[in-house]
């Protein structure tokens, strides 16, 4: 696909195909979004197309996706469902309360500059133990990396980036977690996906695990396809079952079905998750 190519309503328009022709139950189905925007306007297209059942699947960001899963099943793993999310600012202000009582200097370590490599770690799902120290910098990195972590845990807090980063190492490490979560959803499916961030990728990949239902759809990188595919390391033995296609691929079975559903069709009751 290509920028403006009508990603989002390839998505929509492929659940509302789920829920009416192959009878997947809405609540089961995770669309998952880079930005609020498209959240909202992906929740507004599933309502007009199916009402009460479009209602039903869990739509959200990448972060709105993971702090809802990590309030309802977090107790597993030591974290409560009242847990607050620190924002940038929050982040900054902890780093530099870190870096005086470490007795280390912020014009020389830069809270700024600490805060986007533990952010980094983050992304590339590294805890403080998993920093490499080749050198001085990357020493007091890890010092403040682990201090930090220790007083977010102290705050009962987690940082923007522990969203994405707690559930993944949650979903690898915790059979009660992932077995909650995981077996929540029967298909997963991503708009605008990009493979920049290994943390999502990890996310994406670790919720489909169970059922390897996962349809992504994104801009087509500039590079070479073959080159693309080689650096995205899916497993090559057992790959989702992903689809690749223009936006026109499942519009008219979805509309079908959706006539069929004016005619009355209709889900069994939703049941109750904790």
């Amino acid at each position: 696909f290509f920028s403006g190519s009508g990603k989002t309503r390839v998505i929509t328009f492929r659940i509302a195909n789920l829920i009416v022709t192959h009878d997947v139950a809405p609540w089961t189905i995770l669309a998952v979004t880079f930005t609020n925007k498209a959240a909202g306007e992906m929740r507004e297209r599933l309502l007009r197309l199916l009402g009460e059942q479009g209602a039903a699947v869990q739509v959200g960001t990448f972060h709105a996706t993971c702090a809802r899963l990590l309030r309802r099943h977090g107790e597993s793993f030591g974290l409560t469902k009242d847990f607050t999310i620190y924002d940038d600012q929050d982040q900054l202000a902890l780093v530099k309360r870190v870096l005086r009582d470490l007795g280390l200097d912020e014009k020389r370590y830069q809270p700024k500059a600490m805060a986007g490599r533990i952010n980094r770690a983050k992304q590339e799902v590294q805890g403080p133990d998993e920093i490499e120290t080749p050198d001085t910098w990357s020493e007091v990195v890890r010092r403040v990396y682990t201090t930090y972590e220790e007083r977010l845990h102290q705050a009962n807090a987690l940082d923007f980036g522990d969203l994405i980063y707690r559930t993944v190492r949650a979903l690898e490490s915790d059979d009660s977690f992932r077995e909650a979560v995981v077996g929540r959803f029967s298909h997963v499916l991503v708009d605008e996906f990009q493979d920049t961030n290994h943390a999502q990728f990890r996310l994406v990949q670790l919720l489909s695990e169970g059922h390897r239902n996962l349809c992504v759809v994104g801009v087509l990188p500039r590079r070479h396809p073959r080159q693309a595919r080689a650096e995205l390391p899916l497993d090559a033995a057992h790959p989702p079952r992903c689809q690749r296609g223009d936006r026109a691929q499942h519009r008219p079975r979805a509309e079908g079905a959706l006539d069929r559903q004016s005619r009355g069709r209709r889900h069994p009751g939703r049941p109750h998750h904790g």
